[in-house]
């Protein structure tokens, strides 16, 4: 319940925001038509969009009203019932629901949209605050679909280990242990079990040992046997004559 709350106050608070920006453009912008903040760089114009985001199809109100009702749905889905747990995609779909929304308000009420900022440097549309929350919730969505890719893509330096667990009887008391695991039944040789040993894959009571440890009734000893790697064939030029 805290997570869905948690939420709604975000998405809440960022629709607040967008809604009070608007209203100030349209009650002390409209009048001036433009701001200059930075010149030659961005201004604050006072224009009013009928389209989408960066006023992509202007004019079409109904299409937009239900294809964005629909993809904000989606997006509520996503964020309250397969993001918990998941921080970045969290604020990746707050941030696209929280724009789409805000929107969404002023096409259902007024039938368009109140845009203010101005991009001077390129030839841009004009835009404002719930616009850049969808373009950076998108774009935190896209990282978060890319981290997940990378993290799900085996390793090629993975080995998968065979396991096997062996009990020291009395009689083994006082042995090293490549001595006492080169008597079992392991299809290794000497050689390579202290190689296994020196490289960590030999536990005794959980622990990892040096090769000359002795034996004590009653260690259990985990053996880590690597899959072998296979042999690559290298073609050679072998003159025949």
């Amino acid at each position: 319940m805290a997570y869905v709350i948690l939420n709604l106050v975000c998405v809440a608070a960022l629709v607040g925001i967008d809604q009070a920006i608007k209203l100030w453009a349209t009650q002390y912008l409209a009048p001036v038509e433009a701001i200059t903040v930075i010149p030659h760089v961005v201004e604050l114009r006072f224009v009013l969009n009928q389209g989408m985001a960066f006023s992509l199809l202007s004019g079409k109100q109904l299409f937009l009203i239900l294809a964005t009702s629909a993809a904000l749905l989606l997006v509520a889905y996503l964020l309250f019932f397969r993001s918990r747990g998941k921080l970045l995609q969290q604020i990746a779909f707050i941030l696209v629901l929280a724009g789409g929304i805000g929107n969404l308000i002023d096409r259902v009420l007024n039938g368009e949209v109140v845009d203010y900022i101005n991009p001077l440097f390129i030839d841009f549309a004009v835009f404002n605050f719930a616009d850049i929350l969808v373009c950076v919730g998108v774009a935190l969505w896209v990282l978060v679909i890319l981290l997940e890719e990378v993290e799900d893509k085996p390793s090629k330096e993975t080995v998968s280990l065979e396991q096997r667990e062996f009990i020291v009887e009395a009689e083994a008391t006082g042995q090293r242990i490549d001595r006492f695991l080169s008597g079992e039944d392991t299809g290794l040789s000497r050689s390579a079990l202290q190689g296994l040993v020196a490289d960590g894959h030999v536990l005794c009571n959980g622990k990892s040992i040096a090769k000359s440890l002795k034996l004590k009734a009653g260690d259990t000893i985990l053996l880590e046997i690597p899959d072998a790697k296979p042999i690559e064939a290298v073609p050679q030029d072998i003159p025949l004559d």
